[in-house]
């Protein structure tokens, strides 16, 4: 077994690529049409090489109350399944802090090369992790993952990498992503329903008191706040905010990167690919170097239509996948309050203001 996986990771043929995207903007859908090539093996976000809250790409928010549901209902195939992916990713997240923390401790003291010379040893040992997850099926011959990536040292390992980049109109990815956390039971200051919860959650030492309530005494639970399906406005300002922004810096990180390896880089839109899909997937699998062929194509495209993947629950991963379903939610607060986050970036991603 260890020389069957050893030999296929000699043999590969290509450097690995990264599917990456603010979330909500199709990047789920985007890694099982790849996965679903005859030529390509595509994962549903390992954590390798991961972006974490030093990156600075997620914003602070007041969060006040979270029942901690599954985000991902109805992408893995069963319970099980699920459950494995989330003991491995907390496992991988964990090693990976710890062989930060060690390259930072031998580091101290030493000379610039020195410091050079182990960070090599850093970079060796999470290609081997990298390696040892990504390339497991001996059949495929394009290896990637769908996961927000540290690409600085994605392409200090592999400096021929290549990242596919998807982007999608922020306004639907904000109501999209709204509606997700909703359904999850993840609650923002501005969504309780109770006047004494909400004047409690206004500072951070109510949020505590709130929090013990509810713990010790059960008080302010779940039924206590907005759901999905209620009349009135859908976001609060703090859901608009923390979301907004969240699109903004992970869209500013792709658009510079964009800038920086042009090359190695393809920038796609979501609205593109839900219109033109045969036109975008064709695109993107020469991107990889992959077999685009209308046959192939037509099969990849087929096998992963929107539809299919909707399966029918109200609390499916997968929602409405619409274009300008923001103009049903929007109001002119929440259009100004989203301009005044994200600036020119709609226009820079070819959005019309």
């Amino acid at each position: 077994m260890i020389r069957e996986h050893e030999t296929m990771i000699r043999h590969k043929k290509a450097a690995p690529f990264v599917v990456f995207g603010p979330s909500k903007s199709g990047t789920t859908w985007l890694q099982k049409l790849l996965n679903s090539h005859p030529d390509i093996r595509c994962h549903f976000q390992l954590s390798l090489l991961p972006i974490t809250i030093k990156h600075g790409l997620y914003a602070e928010a007041k969060g006040v109350f979270n029942q901690n549901k599954s985000p991902f209902k109805g992408v893995f195939e069963n319970d099980e399944a699920e459950k494995k992916y989330f003991n491995r990713q907390k496992y991988l997240l964990q090693l990976q802090e710890e062989i930060e923390q060690t390259t930072n401790q031998l580091k101290v003291g030493k000379s610039d090369a020195e410091q050079a010379h182990i960070d090599e040893f850093r970079y060796k040992t999470l290609r081997g992790i990298f390696e040892a997850f990504l390339y497991d099926n001996t059949d495929k011959k394009i290896y990637g993952n769908k996961a927000y990536t540290d690409l600085d040292l994605l392409f200090k390992i592999y400096p021929d990498a290549k990242v596919v980049n998807i982007i999608r109109d922020g306004r639907d990815v904000c109501v999209s992503k709204r509606f997700h956390t909703l359904r999850m039971g993840a609650y923002y200051h501005g969504d309780e329903k109770n006047k004494l919860l909400f004047q409690l959650n206004n500072s951070e030492l109510g949020r505590k008191v709130s929090r013990k309530l509810h713990h010790k005494l059960g008080w302010f639970g779940e039924t206590n706040f907005k759901k999905a399906e209620d009349d009135g406005p859908l976001f609060s300002k703090a859901a608009l905010e923390k979301i907004a922004t969240d699109w903004a810096l992970v869209v500013q990180y792709i658009l510079d990167w964009q800038a920086r390896k042009p090359e190695q880089m393809l920038l796609i839109h979501y609205e593109k690919l839900r219109a033109q899909s045969q036109v975008e997937v064709a695109r993107i699998l020469d991107f990889l170097g992959a077999d685009n062929s209308d046959e192939t194509v037509q099969a990849v495209v087929d096998k992963n239509s929107f539809s299919k993947l909707k399966s029918g629950s109200s609390n499916s991963f997968f929602r409405k996948g619409t274009s300008g379903d923001w103009k049903n939610h929007f109001t002119e607060q929440d259009l100004q309050l989203f301009e005044r986050i994200t600036g020119d970036l709609m226009e820079r991603c070819g959005y019309e203001a």
